[in-house]
């Protein structure tokens, strides 16, 4: 097995270890945190959300990714962002800390003040961690880096539940994300040796700069606009309904986050090695763009037929309004985790001014349906979503082909059969469970995952999907070969 080849698999199972062990824990921390808290609790974290997501794609987006990719980087480059970072996460947070009166002001929830400058601390947490992590994912050190992640969720879930326990309502939540960055921060030492020198280059900064610049007002326009749901919930509706809307996301992002972001912690640095290798690079990113596909589309098909009972299930009929809204929001997930694969094409190649140019399309697009279908209230505003993942990732195609040449003819091509096979499955099931309606709905549940995956399964084998038979060959050729 080459050296890359075996970096790729190994590097994609601790990935895939990492965030789905990450996510699995932070499901069951909020399960609990569900039936002890409020609906309104999710809701305030849900108006603030939009600020932290801001902050930390600021200090966290443009130039991690620089040093990943960049061919040769020293000391001096990893203890120049750092401080550049350190710098940032500073005045984010001074920044942040004065106006949080004003937030609390524009939505009419006093206590969003000490909310939000408590919270804010997680920006000076994440700039002390994101040069230390870029520099396992360089090395591809995935095993370090998901114990790190298992260990320090583990922490601060057990922190925020005992304080739900004692009545803490809101602050547990805040206590979660706060205790699981500081334990993550105080984990890195014993894995990663490296710390900061006493260098600071201009040079080294303008050179990263150059590159990361992009792709941060990328994902800053990008979590601007998606954000702005929050913000116009918040502002328009009760701190019930944002907090509908929120756990509906979470739920979604479970699926659509867990492996678009494994894969790409992966992908993107081992695809960063064979930028200049023309045919592997084109090669491997149209088979992982249909992996991406192949593992996403049906898990969220099933979701969205199963959605009613599994929220009974795991929240009971507190959170039952928020089953139109997941339903929702799962067909819009299908095809994001595409449209950023697309777009990473064009980032790891060094070509961050088409990223940027993708962005702003995208978010003009964008914010004309949110103007267009917030007439039409809260589900005018989720029916938007759907739409515009649709345009979204013709768009990315489009910027994609330029890179890769992967047209939307053919990439659509590729997995229609996926998606139609997750459809048709997903109608199947929704019969047999009517049939099924005098049996418990747990056992209905799990009745409706054997099956889907069953037949899922079985028809990709019988039609030969690519996806499959290079999952089929890492597990069989790779893992288990002697």
């Amino acid at each position: 097995m080459s050296n890359l080849r075996k970096g790729v698999i190994f590097g994609l199972i601790w990935s895939f270890i990492g965030q789905f062990s990450n996510q699995i824990i932070s499901f069951i921390v909020s399960i609990f945190l569900m039936r002890m808290l409020d609906p309104s609790d999710f809701g305030l974290m849900g108006m603030i959300y939009f600020i932290f997501t801001l902050g930390n794609v600021i200090i966290n987006s443009g130039f991690s990714f620089s040093l990943i990719r960049a061919k040769n980087c020293t000391d001096v480059d990893f203890s120049t962002i750092f401080y550049v970072n350190i710098i940032f996460s500073i005045i984010i947070y001074s920044v942040v800390f004065f106006t949080a009166p004003f937030v609390a002001s524009f939505y009419k929830q006093l206590i969003l003040t000490d909310i939000i400058r408590v919270y804010a601390v997680i920006f000076i947490l994440s700039a002390l961690k994101t040069v230390p992590e870029s520099i396992m994912m360089r090395d591809l050190a995935f095993k370090n880096i998901t114990f790190i992640t298992i260990a320090s969720g583990l922490i601060g879930g057990i922190i925020g539940l005992i304080l739900a326990y004692f009545s803490f309502g809101v602050w547990s939540i805040v206590s979660v994300s706060v205790f699981s960055q500081l334990f993550s921060v105080l984990l890195l030492p014993i894995f990663l040796k490296w710390k900061p020198r006493k260098f600071f280059s201009i040079k080294v900064l303008k050179k990263h700069f150059a590159f990361g610049y992009k792709l941060t007002l990328t994902n800053l326009s990008d979590g601007i606009v998606r954000n702005l749901y929050n913000v116009i919930l918040g502002k328009a509706y009760t701190p019930e309904i944002v907090g509908y809307y929120s756990k509906a996301d979470s739920l979604k992002k479970l699926v659509v986050t867990t492996v678009s972001t494994a894969t790409n912690k992966v992908t993107y640095p081992i695809l960063a090695k064979m930028q200049n290798d023309e045919e592997a690079f084109s090669k491997n990113n149209k088979l992982l763009i249909q992996v991406v596909c192949f593992l996403i589309t049906p898990i969220l098909f099933f979701l969205f037929t199963y959605a009613e009972h599994i929220v009974l299930i795991l929240y009971t009929k507190k959170w039952i309004e928020i089953v139109i809204y997941f339903k929702i929001l799962c067909l819009s997930g299908i095809l994001y985790p595409l449209s950023s694969f697309n777009i990473a094409s064009c980032s790891i190649k060094g070509y961050s001014n088409l990223v940027l140019k993708a962005e702003v399309v995208n978010k003009v697009i964008f914010l004309i349906l949110i103007l267009f279908s917030i007439q039409f209230g809260i589900f005018g505003l989720l029916i938007s979503t759907v739409i515009f993942s649709v345009i979204e990732y013709i768009i990315s195609i489009y910027y994609s082909n330029k890179v890769i040449k992967y047209g939307i003819k053919q990439q659509v091509l590729h997995i229609l059969p996926i998606i139609l096979t997750s459809l048709l499955l997903s109608l199947g099931l929704s019969f047999l469970d009517s049939i099924l309606i005098n049996i418990n709905l747990f056992y209905r549940v799990v009745i409706g995952f054997v099956m889907f995956s069953s037949m899922y399964i079985f028809t990709a084998y019988i039609f030969k999907f690519k996806s499959l038979i290079f999952l089929k060959s890492i597990i069989i050729n790779d893992l288990f070969r002697k």
